[in-house]
């Protein structure tokens, strides 16, 4: 038995995407918002069932989708790179629905990864004083983008705000 759920997103401006967040600026779509999203898994062995459903979402117009069958351990996920500016706001927003599957919170994790021009981590832009290596920057860690409601049909919205470190080109979003 397959336990599918699929994440479809505000096609507002693109499909979970990482968004300018200010005013006067937006960000077309591209003509096919489901491009240029790839399949990851730690191992061949673990990896779940990953589809493209071109019908799919609450607007109809795709979603993606990762299936299991009743192994446990399967992990996956798919991942998009989208270029950002360091220094500004952006913002995060996808829909999800899932069947088969208790705790979706714990399950179901977006993320997103701030990253160099050489795809290495970045720093916070701010310096921490903690009582080991106090004046240094701290790596900036991973975004999780919080689930924020429940819409109609049961699709659920996570979605974040967030400021990109100032030496950010990308910002990696990865939804499992």
């Amino acid at each position: 038995m397959r336990r599918p759920y699929s994440f479809a997103v505000l096609l507002l401006v693109g499909l979970a995407s990482v968004q300018p967040a200010w005013a006067g600026r937006s960000v077309k779509a591209k003509s096919d918002p489901l491009e240029g999203w790839t399949t990851k898994s730690p191992r061949d062995e673990i990896a779940p069932d990953f589809s493209i459903n071109r019908r799919g979402g609450p607007a109809k117009n795709g979603s993606l989708v990762i299936s299991a069958d009743t192994r446990e351990g399967l992990f996956g996920w798919w991942e998009k790179s989208f270029d950002v500016s360091g220094g500004d706001f952006y913002q995060f927003s996808a829909l999800y629905k899932s069947t088969g599957l208790e705790q979706t919170r714990r399950v179901i994790v977006p993320r997103i990864l701030w990253r160099d021009e050489n795809g290495s981590k970045v720093s916070h832009d701010e310096i921490s004083y903690p009582s080991y290596r106090p004046g240094t920057r701290p790596t900036a860690e991973p975004e999780f983008p919080v689930h924020e409601e429940t819409l109609k049909g049961g699709w659920i919205r996570v979605s974040g705000l967030y400021r990109v470190p100032s030496s950010a080109v990308s910002g990696i979003v990865e939804l499992s």
